[in-house]
C-alpha cells in the first residue's frame, strides 16, 4: 500500500511528536501497511495512532490523516475498530471470525447472543464455512426476535416473548426464522442481469466499500467512491434487494468501479 505524504498540515514543534512517538508511529504504520494480514492487528495500530494522536505532526485531524495516508475515509476506519472489538469479543465466545466482514456482521451483538449465533449460523445454512452474509442474516434475525417478538411456545402453541424463551428454544426459533428468511430471500431476489446481494458482495469483494443500512421501515445501499472521497447514498428503498436496484437505477449510468460486475455478465438469477 502506497503512502504518499501530500498537502501535509506543519503544527507548531511544540505539538511535534518525541523520538519514541515517532518510532512507535513508525512501527504502527507498518501493521497498517500490512493490515490486510490481520485486520485485528490493523485496527488495534490505528486506534492507538488515533488515540493517543500519532498524526498530529503533520496532520490536524484523524481524518486528514486517513485520507491522506491511507486513502479511506476516518468512518471506515472507526467501523474497522469496531469490527475487531466484535472479533475479540467473539472469538472469547468460540464464534469464529474469519473476516473482517464476518466481524462487521457481529458488532453491537451481546455476548449472550452470540451464544445463539455459533449455534444457529451453521446448523441454518448447512456450510462447513458460513459466509459474512450468513452471520449477517442470523443478526438480524436475533435483533429482530429481542426487539418484542411474540414466538408460538413450544409446548402451548401459546405467543410469548422472544426472551422469556430458554436457549434452546430461542436457538431453535432463530434456526426456523433464518431457514424462513433464506427461502423468502431466494424468492425475492428476482431476475436481474445480477442478482442484487451477488452484486454488492461482488463489488465488496473488488475492494469497493459498500453498506446496508436500514431496518423496519425501509434500507439504502451505500458505496464509498474513493476517487471523490464521497459516500454514494442510494435512495430508501423497501428492501435492501430494492435498495441495490435503487442505487444502480441512480449512479451506475455515471460511476463504475474498475471491478464493478456489469451488464456482461449474464443472467445468474
Amino acid at each position: 500500500m502506497t503512502t504518499t505524504r501530500h498537502e501535509q498540515t506543519t503544527l507548531p514543534p511544540a505539538d511535534g511528536l518525541t523520538p519514541e512517538e515517532k518510532a512507535r508511529l513508525a512501527a504502527l504504520e507498518q501493521v497498517v501497511g500490512y493490515g490486510l494480514r490481520s485486520f485485528i492487528e490493523m485496527a488495534q495500530a490505528l486506534q492507538e495512532i488515533q488515540e493517543r494522536r500519532l498524526y498530529r505532526e503533520q496532520y490536524v485531524t484523524f481524518e486528514h490523516y486517513c485520507m491522506k495516508v491511507w486513502n479511506f475515509s476516518r468512518t471506515w476506519a472507526y467501523q474497522i475498530m469496531q469490527s475487531k472489538e466484535a472479533a475479540l469479543l467473539a472469538l472469547d465466545h468460540g464464534v469464529p471470525v474469519p473476516t473482517e466482514r464476518h466481524a462487521r456482521a457481529l458488532i453491537g451483538v451481546s455476548a449472550e447472543n452470540l451464544e445463539i449465533v455459533a449455534s444457529v449460523v451453521k446448523a441454518a445454512t448447512g456450510k462447513e464455512n458460513p459466509t459474512s452474509a450468513d452471520y449477517q442474516a442470523v443478526v438480524e434475525t436475533v435483533r429482530d426476535l429481542n426487539h418484542g417478538a411474540h414466538i408460538p411456545h413450544p409446548a402451548t402453541g401459546e405467543p410469548v416473548p422472544f426472551k422469556d424463551l430458554r436457549p434452546e428454544e430461542r436457538t431453535a426459533a432463530v434456526t426456523k426464522a433464518v431457514k424462513q428468511g433464506a427461502t423468502d430471500r431466494k424468492q425475492f431476489q428476482g431476475k436481474d442481469d445480477t442478482r442484487p446481494l451477488d452484486y454488492a458482495e461482488q463489488m465488496r469483494e473488488s475492494g469497493a466499500q459498500v453498506g446496508f443500512f436500514g431496518g423496519g421501515e425501509g434500507w439504502l445501499f451505500q458505496v464509498f467512491d474513493a476517487s471523490k472521497g464521497e459516500m454514494l447514498t442510494g435512495p430508501w428503498a423497501k428492501s435492501i434487494f430494492e435498495a441495490v436496484r435503487a442505487w444502480r437505477a441512480k449512479y451506475e449510468p455515471d460511476y463504475q468501479h474498475p471491478n464493478t460486475p456489469t451488464d456482461q455478465q449474464g443472467d445468474r438469477a
